[in-house]
């Protein structure tokens, strides 16, 4: 049970998401989706990108933004009593997909670490990785599967996977009231 991240890199697209892992009443694997966004920056996506004069610098700001805009809004509006948040505890979250490797996209991973200390201020990233299934008939190193791990889950029939709540379905955490500061600064009047 918890708050979990996925990234999820293709060949088009740079898919990411934040989920809540619990049981139903009948003790079935439910699985809230607080935030997906699915964008054009996968690992192919940088080449569209170079033939528009855009920078590998910038290719990699847009793909960290939207990882960001994720795990941030998840954070703000939908999840932020979750443990992970919390300065001694880390966000897992799991990376697979083809592109998983990809050096650039590799790069965005490894700078979600230092982002989560420094913006959110828990103890950064857990990144966990995907076992192969023992039950998996089919020669494929630990490498390679990162590949198919998508397509692995996606063959289940969907009773077999549990509740899944989409993100249209969960309202966003009321606004915190806003604390009043005005008595704790000095008026004009009193200088």
């Amino acid at each position: 049970d918890g708050l979990y991240a996925m990234i999820d890199i293709g060949s088009a697209t740079l898919d990411i998401c934040t989920f809540r892992l619990n049981k139903n009443e009948a003790g079935d694997d439910r699985y809230n989706i607080f935030t997906a966004e699915i964008c054009p920056f996968g690992v192919e996506a940088e080449s569209w990108f170079a033939q528009e004069g855009k920078t590998t610098d910038e290719f990699q700001y847009q793909c960290e933004w939207q990882r960001n805009r994720v795990i941030w809004s998840t954070k703000k509006d939908r999840d932020r009593s979750a443990s992970c948040w919390n300065p001694d505890e880390r966000l897992p979250a799991f990376v697979c997909g083809g592109g998983a490797k990809n050096p650039l996209h590799r790069r965005v991973i490894d700078n979600l670490d230092p982002w989560l200390r420094q913006t959110v201020k828990n103890d950064g990233l857990n990144e966990i990785v995907i076992d192969k299934p023992r039950q998996l008939d089919m020669v494929v190193d630990d490498a390679e599967f990162s590949r198919l791990a998508v397509a692995w889950g996606l063959s289940f029939p969907r009773l077999m996977i549990g509740d899944v709540i989409p993100p249209s379905a969960i309202n966003n955490m009321e606004a915190r009231p806003a604390r009043d500061i005005g008595a704790n600064f000095v008026s004009k009047d009193d200088v």
